[in-house]
């Protein structure tokens, strides 16, 4: 129930009353809510309050974490991959995690936050895609935890409550992502910390054999796709596989296919030859379905920090962007 006083109408941003029809554990498994405000009543399924309609804009990341549910999961893997890949890219300590409260914007399949959680913070999270659904089912044991299915252009979460703000991989994929920041930075406390990734648009990031097809393959069924990279898949990851071999850059660019095997074996993850394909399949997958590819340069983006009130502005990457700030005001 703690998480719950976090959450608000996303129409009028009034409070919400919860009504209890079935309690599982530590969360609530049916219910709903309802604004104190304008009356709107929106349901609590399968322990995730719901905010939006399922079928959206991000349907292709439910249909791609359905598929591939674990494979990105530190505890799967036995590693620390996506555990060090949060810490290296923030420029934070692991203990800066601890004890806070943390809003996580688009939580896809939920591998993010499981390492969130097991550095010790509160984590209050959404998406807006039917991924909320492996999400939870991967992390249900953890307490401080609340799972919403919500649009972040529309947040059902109340401002300035959140210690940190953390955006990994998301907002290129809304439709305005200008708007998608704004959205979520008026969630920062004062003084609290803000963490966000995007893609670059640097002449070296637009250069990848996604750009060149996405124009045909955002207009294609997610079963077409998923079926013409099955059939295809295996040739053009062993083709990968050699131009990564031999350094031939542009072809390991313009071929439609990813190949992960050196970040693999980079990191020691405990996957089988037939689960390094997959985990290559699915990057491929994650490159060409989504309905939106909007990349931002560094430039942008700490503008954006500027504009809403941020300090200790930095610049952590630039391909991807990786900025982080804390609010002053």
């Amino acid at each position: 129930m703690y998480f719950y006083n976090y959450l608000c109408c996303p129409k009028c941003q009034k409070d919400l009353d919860i009504s209890v029809e079935k309690k599982s554990n530590h969360t609530i498994e049916t219910g709903k809510l309802t604004c104190v405000g304008c009356g709107r009543v929106y349901p609590i399924t399968g322990h995730i309050p719901r905010f939006v309609e399922s079928d959206n804009y991000a349907t292709s990341f439910g249909f791609q974490w359905e598929r591939f549910n674990q494979i990105r999961y530190d505890s799967y893997t036995k590693s620390n991959l996506i555990r060090n890949t949060i810490l290296r890219r923030s420029g934070w300590e692991k203990d800066h995690f601890n004890g806070k409260l943390l809003l996580e914007c688009g939580c896809g399949a939920g591998h993010d936050t499981e390492a969130l959680l097991n550095m010790g913070a509160k984590v209050l999270s959404f998406d807006f895609s039917s991924s909320v659904e492996q999400a939870w089912k991967q992390n249900s044991q953890y307490k401080n935890l609340l799972i919403v299915q919500a649009d972040i252009a529309n947040l059902p979460i109340k401002k300035e409550m959140f210690d940190i703000v953390f955006c990994h991989r998301v907002i290129q994929h809304t439709p305005n992502p200008k708007k998608s920041f704004y959205s979520i930075a008026a969630r920062v406390k004062k003084d609290g910390d803000m963490f966000l990734h995007s893609y670059s648009t640097r002449l070296k990031s637009m250069l990848h054999y996604k750009y060149l097809l996405r124009p045909i393959t955002k207009r294609m069924s997610l079963e077409t796709i998923y079926k013409l990279l099955d059939r295809f898949g295996p040739c053009l990851y062993k083709l990968v596989g050699l131009a990564i071999k031999y350094r031939l850059k542009f072809f390991r660019k313009i071929i439609p296919f990813e190949n992960m095997d050196s970040l693999v074996e980079k990191h020691n993850l405990t996957l089988s030859d037939e689960e390094k394909y997959q985990f290559s399949f699915m990057v491929t997958f994650d490159a060409l379905t989504p309905k939106y590819d909007k990349p931002n340069s560094y430039r942008t983006i700490r503008n954006w920090f500027k504009d809403a009130g941020f300090d200790h502005i930095v610049v952590r990457r630039k391909k991807p962007v990786v900025v982080v700030g804390t609010r002053c005001v």
